[in-house]
C-alpha cells in the first residue's frame, strides 16, 4: 500500500457529462439519455473542494474534458476556469462539433486572457461519410465544418478525430487526406467495447481482409507524414504516437499489452457523478468523491487490488487514452526504445 500512496498523479480524464447529441455506431452513451434517468452531475463546488483539499492532486500536468459531448455541460467554461487557475497544465477537449455556437463562445472567452491556455481541441469526423470526391451530406456535416473553421479562426492547435470500425474503415485514408488538406492534426484509433461506452452488447466482427486494408491505410499515413529512411533515424526521432498507430491492427489479432501500465497510479478517470476509475477500460469504481474525500478513495484497499491486477497484465487494451501515456513513460526509460524502433521500422517497409 505504501508504494502506491507515493504515486504522483499527472493526468486527469474528467467525463464532464454522459449526455450526447450524436448517435455514433460505435458508442451507445447517447442511449442513456433515453433508457435511464440522468443522475445529477457532480457540482463544480464539490469538485473545487475535493481538488483543493487533496494532497495527491497537486501535480496534474494534463487535463482532458470529455463526455458524452462536453459542450452539453452548461458550466463547462466555469469548470475549465477552475482547472486553468489551479494548475499550470495542458488541456484537451474532444467534441462532435455539433454545438458550434457554444464552441465559438467558449474559445472567444478563453483566448482573451493574458495567459493563453495550452489547449488542444479535436472534432470527430466519424459522422462525415467520405464517399468518392464528395462527402455525403448528413445533418451534422455543416456543424462539424463550422466548428473546424471556428477552431482555426482562434488559431488553437486543432485536429480531427477518426474512430475506425467495420462500418467506416474504408474511409481512413480519405479522413487523413481531409485533415491534411486543411492542415489539421489527425488522430485515429480503433473502436473499443467497454462499459464506459455503454456498448458491451455489440460486437465488432473484423474480417481478415478488412484488417489488412486498415493496416495498409495506416502504413500509408505513417509513410506519407513521416519520411523515415533508416532505423537509426527512427531511433533518434522516435515518436511513441506513431508506434501506437503501427500496433493497432496487431493488437486486434493478438491482444497483448507488453508494457507496464500506470493507469490508476499516474492517471485516473472522474465520472460526471463523482465516481473514480483507474481508466476508461477498467470501468470499476474505486470510490466516489461525493461520498468521500479523494485521498480516502486513493488510499483504499479496492484501488490497491485493482492496481495489482493491472500491474499483473490482467488487462490487454491498446487504447489511445491509456496507452499513449504509458508508451511515453516507458520510452522515456529507454529500455523499450530499441525494440519499438525496430518494430516500427519493420512495419513501414
Amino acid at each position: 500500500m505504501n508504494s502506491i500512496k507515493s504515486d504522483i498523479i499527472e493526468k486527469l480524464i474528467y467525463i464532464v457529462t454522459n449526455r450526447c447529441n450524436a448517435q455514433c455506431h460505435t458508442c451507445n452513451l447517447w442511449k442513456k439519455n433515453h433508457k435511464e434517468e440522468i443522475r445529477p452531475e457532480i457540482s463544480l463546488g464539490r469538485v473545487k473542494t475535493v481538488f483543493t483539499n487533496s494532497r495527491y492532486l497537486r501535480s496534474i500536468k494534463k487535463v482532458s474534458f470529455t463526455g458524452g459531448e462536453p459542450f452539453l455541460r452548461d458550466d463547462l467554461l466555469d469548470i475549465f476556469d477552475f482547472f486553468y487557475h489551479f494548475y499550470e497544465c495542458t488541456f484537451s477537449i474532444p467534441t462532435n462539433g455539433i454545438l458550434y455556437d457554444r464552441i465559438d463562445a467558449f474559445l472567444d472567452n478563453i483566448m482573451k486572457r493574458n495567459r493563453i491556455p495550452d489547449l488542444f481541441m479535436s472534432v470527430s469526423i466519424d459522422t462525415l461519410h467520405l464517399n468518392g470526391n464528395d462527402r455525403k451530406k448528413t445533418k451534422f456535416t455543416d456543424s462539424i465544418l463550422k466548428s473546424i473553421d471556428i477552431m482555426k479562426k482562434y488559431r488553437i492547435p486543432a485536429g480531427v478525430s477518426f474512430t475506425i470500425s467495420p462500418y467506416n474503415y474504408m474511409y481512413l485514408k480519405k479522413a487523413y487526406e481531409f485533415a491534411k488538406h486543411r492542415k489539421l492534426i489527425f488522430t485515429y484509433r480503433l473502436a473499443q467495447i467497454a462499459d464506459y461506452y455503454n456498448n458491451t452488447d455489440i460486437r465488432f466482427d473484423w474480417k481478415p481482409d478488412q484488417l489488412n486494408e486498415v493496416k495498409e491505410q495506416i502504413r500509408y499515413i505513417i509513410k506519407d507524414k513521416y519520411k523515415y529512411s533508416s532505423l537509426d533515424e527512427i531511433n533518434s526521432n522516435f515518436d511513441y504516437r506513431i508506434y501506437f498507430a503501427s500496433r493497432i491492427v496487431t493488437n486486434v489479432r493478438n491482444p497483448e499489452r507488453d508494457f507496464p501500465c500506470y493507469s490508476g497510479r499516474r492517471s485516473f478517470v472522474l465520472s460526471p457523478y463523482g465516481d473514480v476509475y483507474p481508466c476508461v477500460m477498467v470501468f470499476d469504481s474505486i470510490g466516489n468523491i461525493q461520498q468521500h474525500e479523494f485521498d480516502t478513495v486513493w488510499e483504499s484497499e479496492k484501488r490497491a487490488g485493482m492496481i495489482k491486477k493491472i500491474s499483473h497484465f490482467d488487462c490487454q487494451c491498446w487504447t489511445e487514452c491509456e496507452m499513449l501515456e504509458n508508451l511515453e513513460k516507458n520510452i522515456e526509460k529507454k529500455q523499450y526504445l530499441k525494440r519499438c524502433a525496430k518494430e516500427l521500422f519493420d512495419f513501414i517497409q
